[in-house]
């Protein structure tokens, strides 16, 4: 299975909680060791990061005067002054490399205590799900405004809205309209500055992550393949059971029209995805990649779908097979998803249309183009 599979399922069980105690401390301790080795190393990136300018510069032209000096004086022939030079640009370069490897040290160490402070991160959703999990998911948001914290204006105005158990709605509007950063906050990836966000008349942080991760789906614009087996990015998780994980994987792949294409690759469901960790690993196109992570969705009886522009790189063919399937599931899910095409909004029951942060209308697809003009001149050529 190779590197990479280790590494996904290590992935899979630290995001599923199955880690014991002693895993547990064990990555607690490393956390701790590369944190203080982070601490330990910035001080001297930055004092070679500032330092790096003055030297150089004091360097060159002090022994640049020096050589002129002793060509003037007879001491040095001209050839002797010109191969002199070069020594010291060549030097020069070589004491850049030396202040280029401090202030990658230094980069480095910034990106690492983000990675740090994530790591260390505490879950504290810890309640139950049980009303979650036995009903199907209904959502409320009341006058729900969000603000970046580096931004002076709001991304959100107080939204307010209602979506039914088992209803198909669509999040349409203009670019940088606040329809990713909704979602976001349906998922509790953020937190509404004012307003709440109740999901079975109970708000958003009664659930756990850990739970929610079994009923709520989400495929978000930027979807990422581990470099593990295609069977294990499908699942996404680890294989339990090899009869059983594989035909939900296939059936999976079918309903995004990627079964044939995995079907031919020598290793079928257990090729490597992309040759770091294996040669014979296989690399797909930007829309083979969004169908294999588009067909995550299929393999659980997810009872909120989340899709943040699903096919946004997918020709018309798979869009419509996508689309066809998501809305015919037997288990009748919530299904919520960003769109910016006509025909992807034409399998939505309702449209919630965001102009500037603020939801302008709602309605059907002929509902909207017959109210709303931004909506008209965006749909309707």
């Amino acid at each position: 299975m190779g590197i990479g599979s280790a590494v996904g399922r290590r992935c899979a069980h630290a995001h599923t909680g199955e880690l014991d105690a002693d895993q547990r401390c064990q990555i607690g301790q490393h956390l701790g060791q590369l944190r203080s080795h982070a601490e330990a190393l910035k001080p001297h990136a930055q004092r070679g990061h500032h330092a790096e300018h003055f030297f150089i510069t004091f360097i060159t032209y002090s022994t640049m005067g020096m050589l002129a000096a002793n060509t003037i004086s007879g001491k040095y022939l001209i050839g002797n002054f010109v191969a002199l030079l070069n020594s010291v640009k060549y030097l020069n370069n070589n004491i850049e490399g030396v202040f280029q490897v401090l202030r990658q040290t230094y980069e480095n160490t910034l990106y690492l205590e983000k990675y740090l402070d994530f790591m260390e991160f505490p879950d504290h959703k810890t309640k139950k799900t049980a009303n979650l999990i036995d009903a199907g998911i209904s959502i409320v948001i009341s006058d729900v405004s969000f603000k970046y914290p580096t931004a002076s204006q709001y991304a959100l105005k107080n939204i307010c809205m209602h979506i039914s158990c088992g209803e198909i709605v669509a999040f349409a509007g203009t670019n940088g309209s606040g329809k990713s950063t909704l979602i976001k906050l349906i998922t509790g990836l953020y937190t509404p500055e004012c307003g709440s966000i109740r999901i079975n008349n109970h708000a958003i942080d009664y659930y756990s992550y850990n739970d929610s991760h079994d009923i709520i789906g989400c495929v978000f614009q930027e979807c990422q393949l581990l470099e593990t087996t295609i069977l294990e990015n499908v699942l996404f998780r680890p294989s339990c059971n090899r009869e059983v994980d594989e035909e939900i994987a296939w059936k999976a792949l079918e309903q995004v029209g990627m079964k044939e294409r995995v079907k031919k690759l020598s290793n079928g469901l257990y090729t490597q995805i992309s040759k770091e960790f294996d040669p014979n690993g296989a690399v797909f196109s930007g829309g083979e990649t969004q169908r294999i992570a588009l067909s995550r969705i299929f393999t659980k009886p997810y009872k909120l779908i989340i899709l943040d522009e699903p096919s946004n790189s997918l020709d018309k063919k798979t869009e419509g097979l996508f689309f066809k399937n998501i809305v015919s599931l037997p288990h009748r899910p919530t299904i919520i998803f960003i769109a910016h095409g006509r025909q992807e909004l034409m399998y939505a029951e309702k449209i919630f249309f965001f102009e500037s942060g603020e939801l302008t209308s709602v309605g059907t697809f002929d509902e909207l183009a017959l109210q709303n003009r931004t909506f008209i001149k965006m749909y309707q050529q």
